[in-house]
């Protein structure tokens, strides 16, 4: 989230050093974790499609945040990559931009994913809703305190990681009994 130059300035010292290459294994890490949350987002979809057609927004929200990570990932190695009187304000800008829309829409997927989740009549997919919604809440209160997407991370990992372990229960065949 990054804003100014001096902000990288910041965060990474000259060419070569320690903290770029953390940076860029940090970089290479998300790209799988980007794969595993669109796939989720998709198969939630899917598992909720047969309910509503509005399951398949959380999939094109998902999908939509996925690829502006990407974005943002691929920003972020092309700076890891040159010195530091090289990144141009407006590399941060647009680093910065793809940043926040990926956080946008991952804040409506999780967000509509809780909407779609609450309709359920069991208690504990409700809780998970509220979970949703807390995290959603917490990411978009993060695109003006970006300190909170810090703390966003745990509420959206639990939120889709009990929507991944009650995937069951999004089916037509199980929300029947």
């Amino acid at each position: 989230m990054a804003r100014s130059v001096a902000e990288i300035d910041a965060i990474l010292s000259e060419a070569p050093s320690p903290d770029r290459e953390a940076m860029r294994i940090k970089q290479y890490i998300d790209f799988a974790f980007i794969a595993f949350y669109a796939a989720l987002f998709v198969v939630v979809s899917i598992a909720l499609g047969r309910r509503t057609r509005w399951a398949w927004t959380i999939a094109v929200f998902g999908v939509l945040a996925a690829i502006y990570d990407v974005l943002e990932d691929v920003d972020i190695l092309h700076i890891v990559d040159i010195p530091l009187d090289s990144v141009t304000q407006q590399m941060v800008l647009h680093l910065h931009l793809m940043s926040v829309v990926k956080w946008m829409f991952a804040a409506s997927a999780i967000g509509l994913l809780g909407a779609l989740t609450l309709r359920s009549r069991r208690w504990f997919m409700r809780l998970i809703a509220a979970v949703d919604f807390l995290a959603a809440a917490m990411i978009l209160w993060g695109l003006m305190d970006n300190p909170w997407l810090v703390w966003a991370g745990a509420p959206l990992a639990a939120g889709m990681i009990a929507n991944a372990a009650t995937l069951r229960f999004l089916t037509v065949k199980s929300a029947k009994s």
